[in-house]
């Protein structure tokens, strides 16, 4: 069985504040078929163009780095609307494909997955470290 936990390391003041992070399923089982979902609370409003960095690393090995679009990963899990040009403040909720989708090979080991939220200027929203331990079958 795999362990798992996360941090924020953002502060409360950030213009997004992580609330929680969960893993589906929970507890993983397979880093082939794991999901990362963010709840977070937006304090302000962002336009179009605010985008996700997530970098996952096995132990110290650079496995992915892949850019989202924050404005099309909510609207593709029903957040935001379709004809919507910005995200409004409020809850968000923030569903990564499972880590199949970004991984062309898995194994056994301790993977780092970091997250960054971006405004569309570059400005850093919020910043989250899950780490998740898979043991050796």
């Amino acid at each position: 069985m795999a362990t798992w936990n996360w941090s924020d390391a953002g502060g409360p003041d950030d213009p997004m504040v992580v609330r929680s992070v969960e893993l589906r399923p929970d507890p993983p089982a397979d880093p082939r078929h794991t999901q990362i979902v963010i709840n977070a609370d937006l304090q302000r409003p962002l336009e179009d163009g605010a985008y996700l960095d997530v970098t996952v690393r096995l132990g110290r090995v650079k496995l992915v780095a892949h850019s989202f679009d924050l404005l099309k990963e909510l609207q593709a899990n029903g957040t935001v609307s379709p004809w919507q040009h910005h995200i409004p403040p409020g809850p968000l909720t923030l569903a990564f494909p499972p880590l199949r989708s970004l991984l062309n090979d898995t194994r056994p080991g301790r993977y780092v997955v970091l997250v960054n939220a971006h405004a569309a200027e570059d400005e850093l929203l919020a910043s989250v470290y899950i780490t998740v331990d898979f043991e050796a079958p």
